[in-house]
């Protein structure tokens, strides 16, 4: 499977390799499917000890926006290959200096914790 699908479509993806297979083969009593990500092998790299849990990499992600950064929407952590991708989703744009400092402090997060392989930050846009 495509790494980055949520949790919802995932699920949906195996519901509906349940029911074709059960639908196929009516003689089958009951089926696991389980869902892994496509190609984490190749992401592997040398594991860089046990992974943070949610409520931690919430917390950090907090501390790398900076205190005057608003409330993210949503954040989605991928656990890829023994490391972290994380997708920060803010609900406005931040301006062009506050900007420029999250670009130095994620990029220097990114080389002093070997944990997390990349972190983006996305705008909603305004409507």
């Amino acid at each position: 499977m495509d790494p980055r699908l949520t949790v919802s479509e995932g699920h949906r993806v195996s519901d509906t390799v349940y029911m074709r297979v059960r639908s196929a083969h009516p003689e089958v009593q009951d089926v696991l499917v389980h869902i892994d990500p496509e190609d984490d092998g190749e992401l592997q790299a040398v594991p860089p000890g046990p992974l943070p849990e949610r409520a931690e990499i919430l917390a950090q992600m907090r501390e790398l926006l900076g205190p005057n950064a608003p409330e993210p929407r949503r954040v989605q952590l991928h656990y890829l290959g023994q490391r972290i991708e994380v997708e920060i989703v803010l609900p406005t744009p931040m301006d062009d200096d506050a900007l420029a400092a999250l670009r130095e402090r994620r990029l220097d997060w990114l080389q002093n914790h070997p944990h997390y392989r990349n972190i983006r930050v996305f705008f909603e846009p305004a409507l």
